[in-house]
């Protein structure tokens, strides 16, 4: 079993013992999902270079 299915399956028994005890299930954040292509209004593309170098400008603001 992976690591997701143990969560889910951990997840599950921990709703059970709850609602078994009176009380009601835990909520949870819903599950995370990338943006679909269709909704990006344009490409998407960062490479590492650009990364950096925008990390390096915003940290080196003058005084």
């Amino acid at each position: 079993m992976t690591l997701v299915g143990k969560v889910a399956a951990a997840i599950a028994a921990d709703d059970r013992k709850r609602k078994e005890n009176g009380g009601e299930p835990l909520r949870r954040k819903p599950t995370l999902v990338p943006i679909p292509q269709a909704e990006l209004p344009w490409q998407l593309e960062a490479t590492l270079r650009n990364v950096l170098r925008t990390l390096a400008r915003a940290t080196a603001v003058p005084a």
